[in-house]
């Protein structure tokens, strides 16, 4: 391997194991809006997962799907061709915490929630100093479309190279970010099911060159944490959400565990801990 991945700080010496809530805490809230934030805070989650994209108005925003139709079958469009306004005005983000719980009373709070952008994202972590910040970028670009140097140039302004990760399915733009902030780590996320081959196999890791891998937890076992350990990487699991699950991840040792529900990984931590 032509590179040694940077030890994050940030993984090292606090606990084993992080709590990262996936899409702020998708399972509590509306995904990747304020209030799922607000629940992974009041659920003991040590750190957030996002999705983070550019709008048409080069809004960065903190979103998941690049086209709206992938999940909602009655909107069309895509996100990058949409201002912020147009898709807060469009969307209720109410239906996609109806998705993830399968509940059939939305409270009706949630129905308030709006899409936030990045700076409103950090403006809130600024209050929480010690949470870990996984941004997650969410494009297919094979070009440079400029949202690897607009988030570089937020978390720099910010003041979070300490706090962060960046990751992405994209190697090109784990790349791209990399030749902007080359000190702040970065990971390549990847699963065998419902991604191209190239992605599946790793084809472009040395270019991407992370520190960090972020696989489907289903494939890690103990074969897996030894090839990613000798190699110097972390190893940060999603979308982990049963507690036996969890258990088997903790046991294994991986660095993150991102999940729907903090508050269940909260509670499987805490179970450990008293019996040590």
């Amino acid at each position: 391997m032509p590179w040694t991945p940077i030890k994050i700080d940030h993984l090292q010496g606090k606990v084993a194991t992080l709590n990262i809530g996936h899409r702020g805490a998708a399972g509590l809230a509306p995904e990747n809006t304020l209030m799922a934030f607000e629940a992974a805070q009041k659920s003991d989650a040590q750190g957030v997962e996002f999705d983070v994209m550019l709008t048409a108005d080069k809004q960065l925003v903190v979103f998941h799907d690049q086209v709206l139709q992938k999940r909602l079958k009655d909107k069309k469009g895509k996100v990058r061709d949409l201002t912020l306004k147009q898709l807060n005005d469009m969307l209720d983000l109410s239906v996609y915490y109806k998705m993830r719980t399968h509940a059939k009373d939305v409270p009706a709070i949630f129905r308030q929630a709006k899409i936030p952008t990045l700076r409103a994202v950090f403006d809130y972590y600024k209050k929480y100093p010690k949470i870990v910040l996984n941004v997650e970028i969410k494009n297919k670009d094979a070009s440079d479309k400029g949202a690897e140097r607009k988030i570089a140039a937020l978390i720099k302004s910010y003041q979070f190279e300490k706090r962060v990760i960046i990751s992405s399915f994209n190697p090109l733009a784990v790349w791209r970010f990399r030749g902007y902030a080359p000190g702040i780590p970065t990971g390549l996320i990847y699963a065998n099911e419902g991604v191209p081959y190239y992605i599946k196999k790793l084809w472009l890791m040395w270019l991407a060159q992370p520190d960090a891998v972020h696989p489907d937890f289903k494939m890690v076992d103990e074969a897996y944490m030894k090839w990613a350990k000798q190699r110097g990487f972390a190893v940060n699991v999603w979308t982990v959400n049963e507690p036996e699950d969890m258990k088997r991840m903790l046991k294994l040792g991986v660095n993150m565990i991102i999940t729907d529900y903090p508050d269940r990984l909260a509670k499987v931590l805490k179970e450990q801990a008293a019996t040590k």
